[in-house]
């Protein structure tokens, strides 16, 4: 059992590691280039338990939430078995992100969530009105993606904006449990799934060997002195 404390200094390590890896991309990404920073972000329960406080008081804004029908190891694994993916109910919403201040910064930039990192295009998007992300980076993203999820499963998994409110709520509630002296059950909003174990990873071929030079660098990473990151996470590759 991966305990929460392991669990952020290996999602740190997992950011540090790919933003490395992506800076040798030949991207067009910049600051103020907020063309793809959409509401349409998903992330797990993990990523934000440490930023509620920075980030609460931009979720009274409205606006539409797209809303995934699966988990990203949910799809890889109906991928894997060959079960067809039905897309009913995966909403694309493509209004602004609430956090984008009135430069089209990101005011919460430091603390984004994994799906923020890891976007990138080769071609102007603010121009050209469509990304143009390279083959390796969408499959090394994607098999990053699952990890994250893996390292969080158990936990909430969903869009962003879903996700935030909801523990907020939670900590409010721990706090009244304890002021209280009884427990109270926690509520798990209807838009959020549970993050999933990994079923395996999904790879087009001609990319499964760049892939797995960056797996298996990746899995080299010491959390702590005693343990690496792959050991943690009891994946083998």
């Amino acid at each position: 059992m991966i305990n929460s404390s392991q669990a952020i200094a290996a999602l740190q390590e997992i950011y540090r590691f790919h933003a490395s890896w992506a800076s040798k991309l030949d991207l067009a990404c910049h600051k103020g280039c907020a063309a793809c920073c959409t509401r349409n972000v998903t992330l797990t329960e993990l990523q934000e338990q440490a930023q509620l406080d920075r980030l609460s008081q931009r979720l009274q804004l409205k606006g539409r939430t797209g809303r995934p029908a699966m988990t990203t190891n949910e799809w890889a694994g109906d991928c894997l078995e060959g079960r067809e993916i039905n897309g009913d109910g995966c909403d694309q919403v493509l209004d602004p992100c609430p956090f984008l201040d009135q430069a089209q910064g990101c005011s919460m930039y430091p603390f984004r969530p994994f799906a923020c990192r890891c976007f990138g295009s080769s071609v102007d998007c603010g121009r050209t009105g469509m990304a143009e992300q390279p083959d390796i980076l969408m499959e090394v993203n994607t098999v990053t993606l699952q990890i994250i999820e893996h390292l969080g499963q158990g936990n909430c998994w969903g869009n962003m904006l879903d996700v935030l409110p909801m523990l907020i709520r939670k900590n409010e509630a721990r706090q009244e449990n304890e002021n209280s002296g009884e427990l109270q059950p926690e509520k798990t909003d209807k838009y959020l799934r549970r993050a999933g174990p990994l079923p395996g990873f999904l790879v087009m071929p001609d990319q499964q060997a760049a892939v797995q030079a960056y797996l298996d660098e990746l899995f080299s990473i010491r959390i702590s002195r005693t343990t690496t990151l792959g050991a943690l996470l009891q994946i083998n590759v």
